[in-house]
């Protein structure tokens, strides 16, 4: 708000590339979290989609969100009001629209937020030392879970850092604090441009190769039809090298069942595969 509105100006004003930049940085900032559905993919109930709709639903629930309250703060409020108090503006609005007892209970709200906030940050860092304490890459206690079934050491320790650093900043001075969140910004900025980028090129084939949408990791069955078993199993070392062409390392559940004649004469194998896209 006050990288927008800091100087009464219209929030469509073009101020200069610092001013932009500051606010682009805030907005990606108030983002951080949105994918948390992606590190708990292992925990979630339902079908192997849940996690995507999830993440995609939290991103345009924000942005619904965002836009609402921006448009709201500055029809009610005016963008002097938003200036002249922008350090604590939920505060000065608060007490003028919900009265004394609202304006308490939206303290608590922000409480609320916040402690939301700090486990969507920590959720997805505690996962990755779980993920990094399993395959050897830290110490074999990361990668550890307690009776809920959680990294418990990883969440410990990741917040003793994460309170010692904040209380190291702090001491240091307010602006140190601030600064260190601008970075941090500017490294989620470039972590969702780089994931961005990397997803398209890693699926740059998907739409020519799969119009439905779905490719070989959609596979969930193959059941295998031959003719003859003896001659199959001589055989599966060319078989293996061309299921690998393929499917690369994607392993679904199989089955082979003899049968006494294909709907092809000259085939030596069918193969029947479900998909769940």
């Amino acid at each position: 708000m006050r990288s927008l509105c800091g100087h009464g100006h219209s929030g469509f004003t073009w101020d200069g590339v610092s001013r932009f930049v500051s606010a682009f940085i805030v907005a990606v900032f108030g983002y951080w979290g949105w994918d948390i559905a992606y590190s708990l993919n292992e925990e979630i109930g339902g079908d192997a989609g849940t996690p995507t709709r999830s993440a995609i639903s939290t991103l345009f629930s924000l942005v619904i969100l965002y836009v609402i309250s921006v448009v709201v703060f500055i029809a009610y409020a005016g963008e002097t009001f938003i200036s002249e108090n922008s350090e604590l503006l939920l505060d000065a609005l608060g007490g003028n629209v919900l009265g004394v007892i609202g304006a308490k209970l939206l303290v608590i709200l922000v409480l609320t937020s916040g402690i939301a906030a700090t486990q969507a940050t920590i959720i997805p860092a505690t996962r990755t030392l779980l993920s990094m304490g399993a395959f050897g890459a830290m110490p074999k206690r990361f990668g550890r879970v307690n009776r809920f079934e959680t990294p418990g050491f990883a969440t410990i320790v990741y917040g003793i850092i994460s309170a010692l650093v904040f209380v190291a900043l702090t001491a240091i001075s307010v602006d140190v604090l601030f600064d260190s969140l601008s970075s941090t910004g500017m490294l989620i900025c470039f972590y969702y441009g780089l994931s961005g980028v990397g997803c398209a090129w890693y699926f740059r084939d998907t739409l020519t190769k799969s119009l439905a949408g779905g490719t070989v990791e959609n596979i969930t069955r193959l059941t295998w039809f031959v003719t003859d078993k003896a001659e199959y199993l001589s055989a599966q070392t060319e078989v293996g090298g061309a299921y690998r062409e393929i499917f690369g390392k994607h392993y679904p559940a199989m089955s082979m069942v003899v049968v006494a004649g294909l709907v092809e004469d000259e085939a030596k194998v069918e193969i029947e595969a479900t998909a769940q896209i």
